[in-house]
């Protein structure tokens, strides 16, 4: 996993959520190569992301994989993530 470093099953992350990919802001920010760009990352951490950010906060602010360890609750996780073994389904939303 490119965040939590595991060995494990992986799925594509799009840095900036597709949902996002045809509102005018994100095309006049983002060429086409970077809207597809993404990491392979584990599930538990691909729904960390998903959990404590919506798709326009993911887009704005957190489309790096530093921007994302940067996110406290996020970053959290991924760090106590990265100490266990299997799948481990992300805690309650906090907001």
């Amino acid at each position: 996993c490119a965040t939590c470093g595991r060995e494990m099953s992986l799925t594509f992350h799009h840095l900036v959520p597709k949902s996002q990919h045809r509102r005018t802001w994100c095309k006049r920010r983002f060429d086409k190569e970077q809207r597809q760009s993404g990491i392979d990352v584990c599930r538990d951490c691909h729904s960390a992301f998903h959990r404590f950010a919506t798709e326009s906060e993911l887009a704005r602010a957190y489309h790096t994989v530093e921007a994302l360890m940067a996110h406290p609750d996020i970053g959290t996780f991924v760090r106590w993530v990265s100490t266990q073994k299997g799948r481990h389904r992300t805690a309650p939303k906090r907001r």
